[in-house]
């Protein structure tokens, strides 16, 4: 019976420069590397550690390191505005054909209450003018008078 021998995995210079550029990024969890890439998580540490040696100087620098992270922190801002704003007609659309809205039953769809979406971007969404979401209709006397 012969001994079947695992050869080591060999991989190229660009896979591992890969890894260690996700791995110190901080986007993704080193367990995530590893699963994606099929190595271990001990090789992406490792990796991740020999990348950061090797670049010494400005890619260590702690400006440099407070650029990239405030890079990302407005990176992750502007992926959430904008989804915000790709589902804010959708949802105001449905409501409206749901309710089968035309004209000045419009208004009536503003949530006055709702933090998700400003007053005045709602305004703008259902094309109605921004004062009349602050108006407030007086009551009428018993004499008919206001």
């Amino acid at each position: 019976m012969a001994n079947k021998i695992k050869k080591r995995g060999r991989y190229s210079a660009a896979m591992k420069e890969e890894v260690a550029w996700q791995a110190t990024l901080g986007q993704k969890t080193d367990e995530q590397i590893a699963s994606e890439y099929q190595i271990s998580v001990a090789q992406v540490q490792q990796w991740r550690d020999e990348g950061q040696a090797a670049f010494s100087g400005d890619f260590r620098s702690t400006q440099n390191d407070a650029k990239m992270k405030k890079l990302l922190q407005e990176n992750e801002h502007l992926k959430n505005a904008l989804c915000k704003r790709e589902l804010e007609p959708e949802r105001l659309s449905k409501k409206m054909e749901g309710a089968g809205v035309v004209g000045k039953q419009r208004s009536q769809l503003l949530d006055k209450d709702v933090s998700e979406i400003s007053r005045p971007r709602q305004c703008e969404l259902l094309e109605v003018p921004r004062s009349s979401s602050y108006y407030k209709p007086q009551k009428k006397d018993e004499d008919g008078e206001n």
